[in-house]
């Protein structure tokens, strides 16, 4: 399933959301991904009422493919996840995208973020403040410790997220929406976020 059109249009009991680092032009997930999938598809298969949800924008400029589709494929190919449980969110483009386009379109009565560990932080953050500080969200980390020139990177990106949505109330979909389109970089066309050629 593929959504981008409405708030909340659909709503899930339990939403666990693989946040997506790279793939290559054929879409094979970097190891990072692939371990962030393979940890998500554990929990959804640990659970029936659970469903996967993949997200990442066409952020490569040698293919059409989205990297929510190619993680999508590769949890369907590798992980057994059956496609009736896989929502794919096309519009992202970092991780404030993730959190805010999934805020856009689902409502879940808990959520569960799956990242790398040196990103958990960032990513808790972002998505507490997107969802609301009442919502049931769990942030679960892969891989090894955060490197200093990870945490490094880590603190100035949430450093400019602060100052991207300051006095926007925790929760407001629609004010912070109209927000990342203001003032985010990537959405409102100060960096043409292709080039960077990456998704966080």
């Amino acid at each position: 399933m593929v959504l981008g059109e409405g708030m909340g249009e659909i709503r899930l009991k339990t939403a666990v959301v693989v946040l997506a680092n790279l793939m290559d032009a054929g879409g094979r997930l970097n190891h990072e991904s692939a371990m962030r999938l393979r940890r998500a598809a554990a929990v959804v298969r640990e659970n029936p009422e659970t469903v996967l949800v993949t997200t990442g924008w066409k952020y490569r400029d040698d293919t059409d493919l989205a990297i929510a589709d190619a993680v999508a494929d590769a949890a369907i190919q590798f992980h057994q996840i059956d496609s009736n449980r896989i929502i794919r969110l096309r519009d992202a483009r970092d991780t404030v995208g993730d959190a805010v386009f999934f805020s856009r379109n689902i409502t879940a009565d808990s959520v569960i973020v799956v990242t790398s560990g040196y990103h958990k932080k960032r990513a808790a953050q972002i998505f507490r403040f997107v969802l609301g500080e009442n919502a049931e969200l769990e942030v679960i980390g892969t891989g090894e410790p955060a490197t200093p020139a990870q945490e490094k990177s880590e603190a100035a990106s949430l450093r400019a997220f602060s100052e991207t949505f300051t006095g926007i109330r925790s929760g407001d979909t629609q004010a912070i929406l109209a927000r990342l389109f203001e003032r985010h970089p990537f959405y409102n066309g100060t960096i043409d976020a292709r080039t960077v050629r990456l998704h966080d």
